[in-house]
């Protein structure tokens, strides 16, 4: 989620602003996680790609366009356990016990009071209306030693003066899919240019075989759908 990062000390400037450090953090967690700090993965969002079957072609596959590399197949027990992580109300708490669903307990309403990360919205598409999925991450945890390396060697301290500034990676992207594999996507930042930290999965595999069309997704931080196109969707 994070672009780049400033930090001051006691007004003296400790890093100077990098963007797409995102990428960078996320190669330093593949590299250094164990299976020892596993209980602190779903608190920020991480699990590892797991995969028994990926794709790598000189053509379009149903992995991912030409070469390209990707592991979102859906043997890939990394993405299953994090899309684990955001809870849905209509989901069932008991594999195939239609009795079991989420809501039987607790009400979507209920579960945006306890900050836990949820589906807040699910409507129906139809011509001419888009169908609209929105996920709500709003407990997640960003440790600073994920952030910059400096923190993570920062001794014990007191009485420091520490200036943080975040810039965010808020993006849409527009993609198009013709019933097999996707065949073009462009995106889009807001302020300062970044990355776009959502992972695409194929119809055929994660979308159960939908019809060819475009797809419109975007990530914002904060409580707020920036993107004029999807805020006229049924109110997002």
């Amino acid at each position: 989620m994070i672009n780049s990062i400033t930090v001051d000390l006691n007004g003296q400037q400790m890093n100077q602003q990098n963007q797409l450090i995102d990428i960078y953090n996320h190669f330093r967690l593949l590299t250094s996680e164990s299976w020892t700090t596993q209980n602190r993965w779903s608190s920020i969002g991480f699990y590892p790609g797991v995969v028994e079957n990926a794709g790598y072609d000189t053509a379009n596959s149903k992995y991912a366009p030409l070469e390209t590399t990707s592991n979102n197949g859906t043997l890939n027990l990394g993405l299953s356990e994090r899309l684990q992580y955001v809870l849905d109300d209509e989901g069932e708490t008991f594999e195939g016990i239609a009795t079991s669903v989420l809501t039987n307990l607790i009400t979507q309403g209920e579960l945006a009071k306890l900050y836990v990360s949820h589906i807040s919205k699910k409507v129906a598409g139809g011509a001419p209306q888009s169908s609209v999925f929105q996920y709500s991450v709003t407990k997640a945890s960003i440790y600073l030693k994920d952030i910059h390396p400096l923190f993570e060697v920062m001794p014990i301290s007191k009485s420091l003066n520490f200036k943080i500034q975040i810039f965010w990676n808020n993006s849409v992207v527009n993609a198009t899919h013709d019933g097999s594999v996707w065949t073009s996507q462009a995106s889009q930042y807001r302020a300062y240019n970044g990355t776009l930290p959502l992972m695409l999965n194929n119809f055929t595999d994660g979308f159960d075989c939908a019809p060819p069309g475009t797809l419109r997704a975007s990530v914002y931080v904060g409580d707020t759908c920036h993107d004029s196109t999807q805020k006229g969707l049924s109110g997002v």
